[in-house]
């Protein structure tokens, strides 16, 4: 004979005594408000017997081991997606001590340029320093009105040696009547460079390469686009670039000319925030970083620790700026205003928002489904 838990014997006779109180009181015509109430009450009391009996019957400790299971496996992977910092309070708070809070210490704006002239012919454009398109020139005026609104002024803004770059961010002070802020470029802020791909279509290519390798080479981590076998090293032969050396390209860089991984991108602009941006915050400087989609994605995964598949899946707008919040070690604050898994909020409603995610997702996508033809 199956045994039933001391719970569900005492629930068991609440759930026969409220059946009879409730057969006997509805032979009643007419019946009071309060009365009613009781006799609800009473009916959710046996249902609730009903199901403590299903659930003992199918080995209620299996069930409970199993619910707890979840809950923590939950925990684990929320934990998992929270920036390292947080990850540290929440384990403190698993261990029963108080969570401590972080308390906001500075801020920093991050911003993509506005349109280029590849942006619009929907190219593929790494370290080719071409200009804005009226639209992008409207769009940095539009970053300037919209940070005059939230009330933002800058100490200090870091930009790349790219003109899209450098016209983006003075267009966006001349709005905001910043223009004699201090302005420092640095090529540790140009684009991830595309290698073979740098001049040529989005689309055609993945009609060539399929959608799957193109997003490989586009958005992954460890995996850099083909070569330029025009150039020689990681430099380009430009002028502005003629001070540098191969002993100067990232560490983790493959060795082929003209091409890196967003890890690469990634060491290059961490080694510039580390040194100069993140000091200069710490001191109490308003910050504006303005540069490229790939460099911000790479800062973002390590600021937020981000993993390397969801650092795939996540797209950086044009001309939107994205607000970080960071304590006093620097390490950024997630809010209620963040657009999870990064911790900046964005200052734009949330169609301005979606609109243009789905414009930077929309550059790949083709009608069929095109199998790898052409090799490069």
């Amino acid at each position: 004979m199956m045994m039933l838990p001391s719970y569900t014997l005492f629930f068991l006779k609440k759930a026969r005594v409220s059946a009879v109180i409730a057969a006997t009181t509805l032979q009643i015509d007419q019946v009071g408000n309060k009365e009613k109430t009781l006799i609800t009450m009473f009916l959710y009391l046996g249902l609730f017997a009903v199901l403590s009996v299903y659930v003992s019957a199918f080995q209620p400790s299996s069930f409970q081991e199993n619910l707890f299971k979840c809950s923590r496996s939950f925990r684990h992977r929320c934990d998992r997606a929270r920036p390292a910092s947080q990850q540290k309070l929440s384990m403190i708070a698993a261990n029963g001590h108080p969570r401590p809070l972080q308390q906001p210490f500075a801020q920093v704006v991050l911003l993509r340029h506005g349109e280029s002239t590849w942006n619009e012919q929907n190219i593929f454009t790494g370290w080719k320093d071409v200009g804005l398109t009226d639209r992008g020139i409207q769009e940095a005026r539009d970053v300037g009105k919209v940070m005059n609104k939230h009330g933002l002024e800058f100490d200090m803004v870091y930009t790349s040696l790219l003109k899209r770059a450098i016209k983006t961010s003075a267009l966006t002070l001349d709005t905001m009547d910043q223009s004699f802020v201090e302005v420092r470029k640095d090529w540790r802020l140009n684009e991830q460079m595309y290698g073979a791909l740098e001049g040529r279509n989005k689309k055609a290519c993945v009609k060539e390469h399929g959608y799957e390798q193109v997003q490989k080479w586009r958005r992954g981590y460890h995996t850099a686009p083909p070569p330029n076998k025009k150039q020689n090293g990681y430099f380009p032969d430009d002028p502005q670039y003629a001070q540098f050396t191969d002993l100067d390209a990232p560490d983790s860089w493959c060795g082929s000319p003209g091409t890196e991984s967003l890890k690469d991108t990634q060491a290059r602009v961490w080694s510039l925030w580390r040194k100069e941006i993140m000091p200069n915050i710490k001191s109490g400087k308003r910050v504006l970083v303005c540069c490229h989609g790939n460099v911000l994605r790479a800062l973002m995964k390590r600021l937020d620790n981000i993993s390397i598949e969801t650092i795939q899946s996540i797209d950086i707008p044009r001309a939107m700026p994205i607000v970080y919040t960071l304590d006093k070690d620097m390490n950024p604050i997630m809010t209620a205003k963040s657009s999870f898994p990064i911790s900046g909020r964005f200052l734009a409603d949330k169609s301005q928002l979606h609109e243009a995610l789905a414009r930077e997702r929309d550059q790949v996508l083709v009608e069929e489904d095109f199998s790898p033809q052409v090799p490069i």
